[in-house]
């Protein structure tokens, strides 16, 4: 694994905070069942007011794919424009948000988990590659 996600919250924290009527905003299927904390949930990478949240099957999905040398030639490549398409932003605007969220998740791991073996060279790749596409982006 090459990415890094954040940590989970369960489906009471979502539901307190957007209500149960809450829909996973990629995939449109997955929703919180009260007193259900199996399906666990992670803060979308765009930054929203109030914090609006992803199922985690969404999540590895779009953060390996963000997280990918070859993001490109990626298989979920479509899952990720799909994202982008509805947050309303490009995908490398997306993409970038992605792996800023993998980058502040890898430093908070490392803090709370002193794991620097298994977090501290993801860190280090993602912030390369972080650096990397702001280098070549071109908002125009």
């Amino acid at each position: 694994m090459k990415h890094v996600r954040p940590y989970p919250v369960y489906a009471s924290t979502v539901i307190d905070a957007l209500g149960c009527n809450w829909v996973c905003p990629y995939c449109n299927s997955e929703s919180p069942i009260k007193g259900d904390d199996d399906i666990t949930w992670v803060p979308v990478p765009v930054e929203s007011y109030p914090q609006r949240y992803m199922c985690l099957g969404c999540c590895e999905d779009i953060y390996s794919t963000c997280a990918s040398d070859d993001f490109d030639g990626h298989p979920y490549n479509d899952i990720v424009a799909d994202a982008a398409k509805s947050e309303g932003i490009s995908v490398s605007e997306y993409r970038m948000s992605c792996l800023q969220q993998q980058i502040e998740a890898a430093k908070l791991r490392i803090a709370k988990e002193q794991d620097v073996d298994r977090y501290g060279e993801r860190l280090a790749r993602l912030e390369s590659l972080l650096l990397s596409l702001k280098n070549d982006y071109d908002p125009a």
